[in-house]
């Protein structure tokens, strides 16, 4: 019987080359840079990447997210380009798009209510 951790905030985090070499993960994201130990795999195609730019808005700022994957479906790399996008066009914190963000990356249902309700009150 597998054992249920509690929730915690950023559960991937320092994880990520592992969990999409497993194929427990479908898509990381990063912002602007490939982390390093990533070159490797990247290079021989063992993973794939998809850069995007977006303007934010900040006149004259952009932000580029860059996805990490081995199989995810291009439904699910289109969907977290597109809410990602949706997400800088946004004023204040969206939860209903840090949802979607959280679902597509593959968080769990509990992390990601953890993760919401933590800037939640940190906003208050």
């Amino acid at each position: 019987m597998a054992i249920e951790l509690p929730p915690t905030l950023g559960p991937h985090e320092g994880r990520e080359l592992e969990l999409l070499l497993s194929g427990e993960k479908l898509i990381a994201l990063f912002y602007e840079e490939v982390p390093d130990e990533f070159l490797s795999h990247l290079n021989s195609d063992n993973l794939k990447k998809i850069m995007k730019t977006f303007p934010t808005q900040h006149a004259n700022k952009t932000i580029t997210f860059c996805l990490i994957y081995k199989n995810a479906p291009k439904s699910h790399l289109n969907g977290l380009l597109s809410i990602l996008e949706q997400s800088l066009l946004q004023k204040g914190f969206q939860p209903t798009i840090e949802r979607r963000i959280g679902q597509l990356l593959g968080y769990r249902k509990i992390d990601i209510e953890y993760y919401l309700n933590h800037i939640a009150r940190r906003l208050q």
